[in-house]
């Protein structure tokens, strides 16, 4: 697993809390693959200072869809 500990999505969070502007986490597919789990990822997030209005969006596509 990456980032077993946490310690990398700490700083990444206190790095981007350092600008003291708005900004929005996303998940991409395996950023949520780590031993402290998902809802603690999401519970750092949801404690950033700057991270406001955090919702879930999940995206299922469709692959019935034609492709152009």
């Amino acid at each position: 697993e990456f980032d077993d500990n946490g310690s990398n999505l700490i700083e990444f969070v206190e790095f981007m809390e350092s600008f003291n502007i708005p900004w929005a986490p996303i998940f991409g597919n395996h950023d949520n693959e780590s031993k402290m789990g998902a809802d603690w990822q999401s519970e750092q997030f949801e404690n950033a200072d700057f991270v406001k209005n955090i919702e879930v969006i999940t995206y299922k596509p469709d692959f019935r869809d034609e492709v152009i």
